[in-house]
């Protein structure tokens, strides 16, 4: 299981954080509620900005309730994802704000990252089909607070 830690504004911060031990807030377990979570260890992963890559520490921690062990992911990077969500972002904007290709937002965002074309349609087809199942469930939820509301 992954959680995300929500209070930092970047990698740097992060890292900075991470050294200082002020990571791990207090934390329960999400499977049975003990607030007795213990470390379990640390792995790396990179994060990849516009400006550079990073290999950042991800606390590992273990219930010694249930047993069940589960990582505190920072906010700026998605579970198994490499690319910094700001990142991503970015790409995202130049296509449905601006308009441009999926090759050119690659030239402008992956100078220094590796970021292909293949990468931001991916977050791009992503996206769409995030939009698509809220508005589904948005629909569904109206229609179930007003009930003669057409869903079409």
């Amino acid at each position: 299981m992954i959680n995300l830690f929500d209070l930092v504004k970047g990698v740097k911060q992060y890292l900075a954080l991470f050294q200082q031990g002020k990571v791990d807030a207090d934390r329960t377990c999400q499977h049975c509620g003990c607030h007795k979570i213990h470390r379990h260890g640390v792995y790396y992963r990179w994060a990849t900005t516009i400006a550079d890559h990073y290999r950042i520490p991800i606390q590992r921690y273990r219930c010694p309730s249930c047993g069940k062990t589960f990582s505190l992911l920072p906010n700026f990077i998605a579970p198994w994802q490499r690319f910094h969500t700001g990142l991503r972002e970015k790409a995202l904007r130049l296509r449905f704000e601006d308009g441009l290709s999926w090759r050119e937002i690659a030239r402008r965002v992956g100078k220094r990252n590796e970021a292909s074309w293949v990468n931001v349609q991916l977050w791009g087809r992503r996206a769409i089909a995030l939009l698509a199942l809220l508005s589904e469930i948005l629909l569904r939820e109206l229609s179930r607070w007003r009930p003669g509301m057409d869903a079409t």
